[in-house]
């Protein structure tokens, strides 16, 4: 039976945080947990939730399912997580066909939780993508009760054979950072993110971009300007980063462990 598990790193806070307030968090794969025929030369990557605090720090390997045997790889984001949401993992050489491997990610402070997710190659390479993503936004409003922009968007993504791509979203007015979501086999890419400002701005001007299975990024699009609408005290909704998604596992399962403990469904 696969296991469903929320992925949360408990971290100490000094002082208490707005109620909509979360952690950083593993969010979600590429590629997606118990994935086959994965392209030879592909980057895998991991998105995470937005938050406010903690969770910065994380230990990546990627290994052979076979013997545990480590995988030279080049890591990008770490130093920048809490910019960008997104770490990708870019081996060092093509991997073997038909293997199987596990991505394993651990917090260096020791307080968290090991997440194992496992994925199967194929024997052929990254195709790409085809076109550009297309960014919708239906509404954007200001809560000054908790001092947060939320952005209502939609984005119809190129066309990803290798369902190994990423979407990256940006304020192209303002300094809000980037959020990153894993784009879904089929559909439409529909999320409310929210963006932290103490006062509230006239507008907001989002763009995307989409990076490919390989780790090659399109342009980022044309801004995308939309009034921001008050909504006196109210509390903005939850955004896309609010929450953590369940993951389900690779070669089939998911483990969490902490120390030599091991849970299984």
């Amino acid at each position: 039976m696969l296991l469903l598990a929320s992925l949360l790193v408990p971290t100490a806070i000094a002082e208490p945080l707005p109620p909509a307030c979360s952690m950083i968090a593993l969010s979600d794969t590429v590629p997606a947990p118990g994935a086959v025929d994965v392209p030879l030369d592909a980057r895998p990557a991991v998105v995470f939730s937005d938050g406010c605090f903690g969770g910065d720090g994380w230990l990546v390997a990627l290994t052979l399912a076979e013997d545990a045997s480590e995988v030279a790889i080049v890591t990008a984001g770490l130093d920048d997580l809490a910019t960008t949401l997104l770490v990708e993992v870019f081996p060092a050489e093509d991997l073997i066909p038909d293997t199987a491997y596990v991505l394993e990610l651990t917090p260096d402070d020791g307080a968290g939780e090991l997440v194992s997710v496992g994925f199967t190659t194929g024997t052929e390479l990254v195709v790409g993508l085809t076109g550009e993503p297309v960014l919708s936004v239906q509404y954007a409003q200001y809560a000054a009760k908790d001092g947060e922009i939320e952005v209502s968007w939609s984005v119809k993504a190129a066309t990803d054979p290798d369902v190994l791509s990423v979407l990256q979203l940006r304020d192209a007015e303002g300094d809000r950072g980037i959020q990153s979501f894993v784009v879904p086999a089929s559909g439409a890419t529909e999320r409310t993110l929210i963006w932290r400002d103490p006062v509230r701005p006239t507008e907001v001007c989002p763009q995307v971009r989409q990076i490919d299975g390989a780790g090659v990024a399109t342009e980022w699009s044309e801004p995308v300007c939309t009034q921001v609408a008050g909504c006196g005290g109210c509390a903005a909704g939850e955004g896309a980063g609010v929450g953590i998604f369940g993951v389900v596992a690779g070669l089939g399962m998911l483990v969490r462990r902490r120390g030599t403990s091991m849970w299984r469904a």
